[in-house]
Parts: structure tokens; sequence; C-alpha cells
């Protein structure tokens, strides 16, 4: 499989061939669904690895629309266009199911998320259509840990990151690739609350 240029691999096969396919993406029950079981197990294991000390444990969680790309290849920006009805029941379950991860996740002890979003360069979408095929499920995962997780990244995957709305998401810290993209780190500061170096 060829690693592409940001570093991924492409779907050897996409869940979303064709526009119906949205439908077919249900919101999953991480307790139970194949995947899921798996991770919570290795988060439950982690926990009692007394290898690892007090080490936080942060499992990763990518954003709706990132994996609305992964699920879907190439379709995903017409498809936003085309069938956004369809893209938005297909992020609603999406969400739904991170929710319910991190809840299942919190509940077992981790310390917090990492959480990706790849989805919020402009290199990947237009602010319109971030704004509002991403940012809204994107925060509603955010503050749904909000308060439970002591310790809450949000990875800024990409380049020409629209780092102005990234930065007035709801986390504890911002990470990205500053020597390749901008903000600069003292550009950051002054965008994020609170924020120190």
């Amino acid at each position: 499989e060829e690693v592409l240029p940001d570093g991924h691999r492409a779907c050897a096969s996409c869940a979303v061939k064709v526009p119906e396919d949205w439908k077919r993406i249900r919101p999953l029950d991480p307790q139970s669904a194949d995947g899921y079981v798996q991770q919570i197990e290795t988060i439950v294991r982690m926990g009692f690895d007394r290898r690892i000390g007090d080490a936080p444990v942060l499992p990763t969680l990518f954003s709706p629309l990132s994996l609305a790309h992964k699920l879907s290849g190439g379709r995903l920006a017409g498809d936003l266009r085309e069938h956004p009805t369809l893209v938005k029941g297909a992020l609603e379950a999406i969400t739904e199911t991170l929710v319910r991860f991190a809840d299942a996740a919190l509940t077992e002890g981790v310390s917090g998320i990492f959480y990706s979003i790849q989805a919020a360069s402009r290199t990947a979408h237009t602010e319109e259509i971030y704004a509002e095929f991403g940012e809204p499920y994107d925060r509603r995962i955010l503050d749904s840990v909000a308060g439970r997780s002591f310790l809450t990244i949000i990875h800024c995957h990409g380049d020409a990151l629209m780092f102005d709305r990234l930065a007035k998401l709801p986390g504890h810290a911002w990470n990205w690739d500053d020597r390749r993209t901008a903000p600069t780190l003292g550009e950051a500061q002054r965008q994020v609350s609170g924020a120190r170096l």
C-alpha cells in the first residue's frame, strides 16, 4: 500500500462508494462493536499495567469529518456539495459513536483524549465547509469530555490551518507542526485563551 504525501495510507476498499452508502453509517456501541471493543480492552489493560507508572493514557480520536473522508476516499468533497443531507446524517452517527467511545474510555480511567482534526486545513476544505460540516461535530465531542478529561489535546493536522477556529475549541493543549505551517508558537499563544509556552 502506497503512503500518501500526508503520511497516511489510502483505504483499500472504502465503505462509501455511492451517495446512498452514507445512510448505512449508524451509531455504534463501543462496548459491543468490533474494533471498539478491542480498543476499550487495550485501555483497560493499560490502566492496570504498572510498567507505565502514572503516565497519562490518552486514546486518539479522529474528528467525524476526518473519518468521513477516510470512509469515502476521494468522493467526500463532491458529496458535501451534492448530497449534504446524507453526509450530515453520517456525521451525526460518527459523532454519537465517538461521544460514546470517549465516555467509555474516560469511565475506564483514561486521563483524557488526543483529538485529531485533519479537516480544519484550507488545503482540505474551505472555511465554510469546515464551519458547517466539521466544527459543530468537533465541538460536540470536545464538550462531551469537558470536566471529565484531565488532558484534552487538540491535534491540528495539515497546513494552512484554520487556527483561529481551532483555538476556540474547548481543550487544554494544541498540537501542530509549527515548523511547517502557521501559526508560530507566539502567534498561537495570542489566539488560545490562557495559553502558556
